[in-house]
């Protein structure tokens, strides 16, 4: 009886060896799982931060070039108000803007090197009527 009972009880002990082992490995496969849970949970917030930084960034894109835009008409319609108050530009019927005849007259003789005149940047018409590029 004796070798029995300790057989017996060997039995029960590696019957509860092996359950703590099976418990032990469902814990190892419960951990995995939970790393991967945890790895994808990461991976997923990393990917929302890198669409909301894109959708940030193509707001202040966008921002900032309808900001220059607005700057750029900003300062070029303050140059055409000054040159309209210095009289070299007028505005014609339907707000049409044209430059003075006088403005055209103008001669700067002031020399720019060599062979050339300067003059002030605005367009000249030719003897023959036509128009000439700015300069």
């Amino acid at each position: 009886m004796r070798w029995r009972g300790l057989s017996l009880r060997g039995n029960q002990h590696r019957a509860q060896r092996s359950s703590n082992t099976a418990a032990i490995e469902n814990q190892l496969v419960h951990q995995d799982q939970t790393v991967n849970d945890i790895e994808t949970r990461i991976k997923i917030k990393e990917v929302d931060q890198k669409r909301t930084r894109m959708a940030r960034t193509k707001q202040t894109a966008r921002k900032s070039t309808g900001d220059c835009i607005k700057k750029g008409y900003m300062k070029s319609h303050r140059v055409l108000m000054e040159f309209i108050d210095r009289g070299m530009l007028k505005i014609q019927e339907d707000n049409i803007v044209i430059m003075e005849k006088k403005s055209l007259e103008v001669i700067d003789d002031r020399v720019l090197g060599i062979d050339s005149t300067s003059n002030l940047g605005l367009a000249n018409i030719n003897d023959e009527g036509e128009w000439n590029s700015l300069r």
